[in-house]
């Protein structure tokens, strides 16, 4: 088939295609075509009597007219009983009509007559409204024979006067053009009118589709998918996986009570957000970035999302997303395990009498917490749990400081439920790291590690004949902390502090010969004197922009200092920071209702709850830590002073009895700090 046949028998079929209706029938194309179809024939007959009366002006035989029109519609009546289609019957309808129109032509014989023509086009566009081509091409076709044949036949019964033959090709071409306009305007009336069902059943179908592959997804999607009103109402369509986790959220249910049932404070804080978000008082971000962001069915944790939805730059719904995030939680729980693991292991190689002092005293502040009305806790076990905290986070155990700071922030605000829910997780957390590391705690607390700097020393005091006691002493000395170490390890812990606080790291100084301790005595005082390395850096050293403003260095610097000096173990911890702010002190004990505020101001500084911060962070404000350093100094018989000048900076000095270092059953002679042939005070090894 050449190219140019191809091309014709294309336009042949779309010509056809748009000529021929579709052979399926709507139900809705057949109930309008059988009303149009009634009305039609009651327009038909309703033109007999002024056909009649035509015939009666014209002189054209009244019956004649009875008897014609009778004729024309016996078609049509018959065939509504006959033909069951109502195209078909459409079209006998149609050539009926042009029928009719030859009828009135022929019975307006006279000076109007050819007026009478005009039936023939006013018919023609009324059957427009049967949208179907194949009628007007028939009513045309039907006009055209009439005058053909009765141009030669009876040609007085189409014109008035003698017309030649070009007149019929006129009114034939008027017709034809007629037509052509008729068929489009048809045809349109069918594809957008009649057709409008289909078209609508098809997008139906389009639109089932789509909410059959949409119902798929929200029943096969992981996450829960709801919408809600700005009361709270829950839309019809949610994700399947909704209905496992809420049984029985139904349409209509609000969103509060169905968190409600799992958890009140988030539907609490649910409720009033949307409040929020209904009185626009604040910018809608503002007000989504508060709604609850996390709920807790049982062993679960879902994850919650919201995003607006629009209607004409309104807001109607939220867009609700749950995400199951169990799993990545038990993940980030099991990855900071590892990380806080590794950071034990890594402590304990640093400085080990340190390490195992922080279990040990972990371990004992576990144990009273565990034995204690958490609801009513005393000033002690505040302390406890605030020195928890702070070695918990150089230890680099971040999730026990958090829970320590959590059930700190829970004891403070007095809510019951969250003291009991965090004091579990604390018990529960700290015995999950006694459980992994148990082999490892095993094995360093039956051994001893000696560095080899210390074996050296020991092979060098033996090859010099040194006294037998003076090389025991030596050995002995492996049992016990260094002083030195632990000084070093609050270095550490200033530094990083400064970094979390976004401030300049101080320069630590640290000044300290070679003196040991018993760490069974003093693992309490050093957990508690974090409090004051600590303050140094978070109250004494003043920010960058206030150290320049005073003509300071930006970075501060703190001085470590430890030594004995005749028969007194003398801690001191020095800063150059803003001082002491007493009358800030001073007012704080006085609202508190404290004694001795006048006569002892330095005892304003160990009282529980002073602090000279305004707001609580998760380092410093609680007033809590300097009580725990006054309480564990005095148990070791200590004492404590402070000397403080204004923007110059502040140094504590802890003065202890010599002997208290270590425990007096384990010297190995009463007399042996006192013999000068073995240990002065000139030589770099001390003990009590």
């Amino acid at each position: 088939m050449s190219a140019t046949d191809s091309k014709f028998k294309n336009a042949r079929e779309k010509i056809l295609n748009y000529i021929f209706l579709p052979k399926e029938i709507s139900p809705y194309e057949h109930q309008y075509l059988e009303k149009i179809n009634f009305r039609f024939l009651m327009f038909m007959i309703s033109q007999v009597p002024v056909f009649m009366l035509v015939a009666l002006i014209h002189d054209t035989g009244v019956m004649d007219a009875l008897f014609l029109c009778l004729v024309a519609l016996f078609g049509p009546l018959v065939g509504g009983f006959i033909i069951k289609n109502p195209r078909h019957l459409s079209v006998l309808y149609g050539f009926t009509a042009m029928c009719m129109g030859g009828i009135l032509v022929h019975l307006g014989q006279g000076p109007m007559q050819i007026e009478m023509h005009f039936y023939f086009f006013i018919m023609l566009a009324i059957l427009a409204v049967y949208a179907n081509p194949v009628v007007i091409l028939v009513a045309t076709v039907a006009v055209a024979l009439h005058h053909l044949l009765l141009y030669f036949l009876l040609p007085e019964s189409i014109f008035n006067y003698e017309a030649p033959v070009w007149v019929v090709l006129v009114h034939a071409l008027f017709l034809v053009l007629e037509s052509v306009a008729v068929v489009f305007m048809a045809r349109n009336f069918f594809d957008n009118v009649i057709g409008l069902e289909k078209i609508v059943q098809k997008r139906t179908q389009q639109l089932d589709q789509r909410n059959q592959d949409m119902r798929l997804v929200l029943d096969n999607v992981s996450q829960g998918l709801m919408t809600i009103s700005l009361d709270g109402e829950i839309s019809s369509e949610h994700s399947a996986i909704l209905s496992k986790w809420f049984e029985g959220i139904v349409e209509g249910a609000n969103v509060m009570d169905v968190v409600r049932e799992h958890d009140a404070e988030v539907a609490m804080w649910v409720g009033l957000s949307l409040e929020a978000i209904k009185d626009d008082f604040m910018p809608l971000e503002l007000s989504l970035s508060q709604m609850p962001n996390s709920l807790k069915l049982g062993d679960n944790t879902l994850h919650m999302e919201y995003a607006p939805i629009f209607y004409d730059d309104k807001l109607e719904k939220l867009l609700v997303t749950f995400t199951d995030i169990t799993a990545r939680l038990r993940q980030q729980a099991l990855e900071q395990e590892q990380r806080e693991f590794v950071s034990l292991i890594s402590k304990s190689y640093e400085d080990r009498a340190a390490f195992l002092g922080f279990i040990e005293e972990g371990r004992e502040i576990i144990k009273e917490l565990a034995s204690s009305d958490i609801t009513k806790p005393s000033a002690v076990l505040k302390r406890e749990i605030h020195t928890l905290k702070g070695n918990s986070g150089f230890f680099g155990l971040q999730s026990i400081a958090s829970l320590c700071h959590s059930l700190e922030n829970a004891i403070q605000d007095g809510i019951a439920s969250q003291m009991r829910k965090t004091h579990g997780q604390l018990l529960d957390g700290w015995q999950r790291i006694e459980d992994r590391m148990s082999l490892f705690l095993e094995n360093q607390e039956r051994s001893i590690a000696v560095e080899k700097s210390a074996l050296e020393k020991l092979m060098a005091d033996i090859l010099k004949g040194k006294a037998r006691k003076a090389i025991l002493q030596r050995v002995q000395s492996w049992r016990y902390g260094s002083v030195e170490q632990r000084l070093q390890n609050f270095a550490k812990q200033s530094s990083e502090l400064a970094k979390k606080l976004d401030k300049p790291v101080p320069t630590v100084q640290i000044k300290c010969n070679e003196i040991f301790y018993d760490p069974s005595l003093w693992n309490g005082f050093w957990s508690s004197f974090v409090h004051v390395v600590r303050n140094a850096v978070d109250h004494g050293i003043e920010s960058a922009e206030e150290r320049v403003d005073a003509g300071k260095a930006q970075e501060g610097r703190i001085v470590l200092s430890a030594q004995i000096k005749k028969d007194e173990f003398i801690i001191e911890v020095e800063d150059d920071g803003g001082g002491i702010k007493w009358d800030k002190l001073r007012a704080k004990a006085e609202k508190l209702g404290l004694e001795d505020v006048e006569t002892n101001p330095v005892k304003i500084l160990f009282m529980d709850g002073v602090s000279s911060r305004d707001s609580v962070s998760d380092t410093s404000g609680r007033g809590v830590g300097m009580a725990a350093v006054y309480s564990e100094c005095t148990n070791l018989g200590g004492s404590i002073n402070v000397f403080s000048t204004p923007n110059q900076g502040t140094k504590f000095s802890f003065r202890f009895p010599k002997g208290n270092l270590i425990k007096q059953s384990e010297h190995i002679d009463e007399g042996l700090i006192e013999s000068s042939e073995i240990w002065t005070d000139e030589q770099d090894l001390f003990f009590a």
